[in-house]
């Protein structure tokens, strides 16, 4: 960034825009939220249209059992290849022409506790026509029941360590419930809110429900990393290893085009300011002149997002009052200097693409001076001390 800041407001929240945004929906909390937040919109309105044209839609948790013990990238894996092979065989054909199963949406959700271990499960969104006399008797018991047996099947074939009940392990292998129009539905002790949007929030943001029973998200071991906790740092490890190359959220072939939802990628929606409520852009001279400084543009970032330009603006303030009218001054000619070096730059590769870390200690920040992004980034040792003065008011500010 230089010279400028533009922020987007979506509902009450502000964020920068503009940003490049990874789309890694696994290992980003980030892009998790901005991506799942799009799906479970797309979701909703998809189950939303579903019921209006008189379908059903099913809730179906799988999982298997586990303990402390257990690997998770196994225990994805015996869900993963446990779901293929039910879905070649004739008894799952039959369970889907019995209730017009037309396709589903899933998706992963893993949490872990201290007790039982890795906890990972998917959860599917069913789209489905089931006769009139399905509902609320003893057919859809039966059906369900039927559906469990073969799921648990499944399981045995593949690892039969993982069957649903085994002693000593926990899981309750699959639940199935029927989400309906203007009733809460409760699903192994999901809560779902709005039943449309809920039942899409369940499938598409697991990052969005805070741990329950003693367990942790992905991102509360992340966050215990980041703090020290070396058992959370080596689960996190393992977490982003195991998922690495799986879908987040997964559609059956063609149903996304019957339901008329738009196919975008992770990445296309984790770049994608178009739907903000509101744009606003920080072009002063006080953006200018901090965001010359790298390590600075986060905590500006930051701030904008705990209280909106207002509270960007307050925290920039903040910050240039610790500095003298000499390191203003030479913080200004920096801005420009970084401003114009920018202008002539010829966008051949992405900033630090492949390039190894600065060094510590250098003056330079760029292990090659004749390279015209490295100049960019190049900065004269009075600079580095006004840098540093700022990292160090950034830091008290955190704290």
């Amino acid at each position: 960034m230089t010279g400028q800041l533009s922020l987007a407001r979506r509902g009450e929240r502000w964020a920068p825009a503009g940003v490049m945004h990874c789309g890694r929906v696994w290992a980003c909390p980030v892009c998790a939220a901005r991506v799942g937040q799009r799906r479970a919109e797309e979701l909703a309105g998809a189950v939303s249209g579903w019921q209006a044209e008189g379908g059903t839609v099913l809730l179906v948790t799988y999982t298997v059992a586990h303990g402390p013990g257990d690997a998770l990238d196994d225990l994805m894996g015996t869900v993963a290849k446990a779901r293929r092979l039910m879905s070649g065989r004739c008894e799952w054909r039959a369970l889907r022409a019995e209730v017009g199963w037309e396709g589903d949406v899933g998706n992963w959700e893993v949490t872990w506790g201290a007790w039982h271990g890795w906890h990972p499960h998917r959860h599917h969104l069913g789209f489905a026509r089931p006769p009139r006399s399905w509902f609320g008797g003893r057919e859809f018991i039966c059906w369900w029941r039927r559906f469990e047996d073969l799921w648990a099947s499944c399981v045995a074939a593949v690892s039969p360590q993982y069957r649903p009940g085994d002693g000593g392990r926990l899981g309750v292998g699959l639940r199935v419930d029927v989400v309906g129009e203007g009733q809460a539905e409760s699903a192994a002790g999901y809560v779902m809110k709005d039943l449309a949007h809920g039942a899409a929030m369940e499938v598409a943001r697991p990052e969005a429900k805070s741990s329950r029973a003693g367990r942790r998200s992905p991102w509360e071991l992340l966050e215990r990393a980041v703090d020290g906790w070396e058992q959370e740092r080596d689960l996190w490890w393992e977490y982003s290893a195991a998922v690495k190359g799986r879908h987040r959220v997964q559609w059956s072939r063609g149903l996304r085009e019957r339901l008329g939802v738009q196919v975008r990628t992770d990445e296309e929606i984790a770049n994608d300011d178009g739907d903000a409520d509101e744009v606003k852009g920080l072009d002063d001279d006080e953006t200018a002149l901090l965001l010359a400084v790298d390590e600075v543009t986060p905590y500006v970032c930051k701030a904008a997002e705990r209280a909106g330009p207002d509270g960007a603006h307050a925290f920039m303030a903040m910050l240039l009052a610790t500095l003298t009218s000499l390191e203003r001054a030479e913080l200004r000619l920096w801005a420009k200097a970084r401003v114009d070096m920018a202008g002539k730059m010829t966008p051949t590769r992405r900033l630090d693409a492949g390039r190894d870390p600065p060094r510590e200690g250098s003056t330079l920040w760029g292990s090659d001076p004749g390279d015209e992004h490295d100049k960019a980034r190049a900065r004269p040792p009075a600079m580095a001390v006004t840098a540093r003065r700022l990292v160090r008011g950034t830091a008290m500010w955190a704290s």
